[in-house]
């Protein structure tokens, strides 16, 4: 994930891709992070921090179109983000990043897929 800048202005609207009630998203998401670690977390560079936001905006190039969509953040780490999609995402694929911080600024980054599941 490459930073490029962050600004006060918002982005246009775009999808959600997941379609859960605020309450089901942390039931979730709590749920998720109590599940013992999978063989990956072992071998990451970077700590994960758990990081619950609905205010991501992923752009995707689906290799004929580009995806574009709100998702949740599950966590973050200097080299990447998790987030939930309801959709299958490619591995390699080009994405896009806007992320709301809690001061409601604007990080926006680009990346590539590098795990789904």
């Amino acid at each position: 994930m490459t930073p490029s800048n962050s600004s006060n202005k918002p982005p246009p609207p775009a999808l959600d891709a997941v379609t859960l009630s605020e309450e089901a998203l942390k039931g979730f998401l709590a749920w998720m992070d109590a599940q013992p670690q999978n063989s990956q977390a072992g071998r990451r560079k970077h700590e994960r921090y758990s990081y619950h936001c609905k205010g991501l905006i992923v752009t995707i190039d689906q290799g004929g179109y580009r995806c574009r969509c709100t998702a949740p953040i599950r966590n973050i780490s200097n080299g990447g983000i998790s987030l939930l999609h309801r959709a299958m995402i490619h591995v390699g694929r080009p994405c896009e990043l806007q992320i709301r911080t809690p001061a409601n600024q604007w990080i926006h980054a680009t990346g590539k897929v590098a795990w789904a599941r």
